[in-house]
């Protein structure tokens, strides 16, 4: 489960680096829920 979270924020800031997203504290916020249970 921790690495399928990594595995997204990970794909996640690579797409916010090349400039295929913007970024958004809602995404931030739904991707650290699940780490935190």
């Amino acid at each position: 489960m921790v690495l399928d979270s990594i595995r997204v924020f990970f794909i996640w800031a690579v797409s916010l680096a090349v400039g295929w997203q913007h970024f958004a504290y809602l995404q931030v916020t739904v991707m650290l829920m699940p780490l935190q249970s």
